[in-house]
């Protein structure tokens, strides 16, 4: 297998300098809370012209919130499921969060 070198996420390489204004105060920035709280969110954003920013705040020392500001609080939400009896995958787009 071919070695390949990932870029790392970030805002130029998606091409959007834009940051919403930070309306939501989130304590922790786990998987669920990413998943799923942050994907409503997302969708509340462009569908519903929102616009609303999430700041995660990290509740405990060691912690790891710290590495999505290292990707400018960008991250990619990947899900699958069955809807109607048909295996789903979707690839989410990125979502922003603010880490404090």
């Amino acid at each position: 297998m071919e070695n390949q070198i990932k870029q790392k996420l970030n805002r130029e390489l998606i091409g959007s300098q834009e940051k919403l204004p930070i309306k939501i105060v989130q304590f922790g920035g786990g998987n669920f809370m990413r998943g799923f709280t942050d994907y409503v969110i997302d969708k509340l954003n462009k569908e519903a012209g929102f616009n609303a920013g999430i700041v995660n705040v990290q509740p405990t020392p060691g912690g790891s919130v710290h590495k999505l500001e290292e990707q400018d609080n960008l991250y990619t939400l990947f899900s699958r499921g069955i809807k109607k009896g048909n295996h789903r995958y979707k690839t989410g787009d990125f979502c922003d969060s603010e880490v404090d």
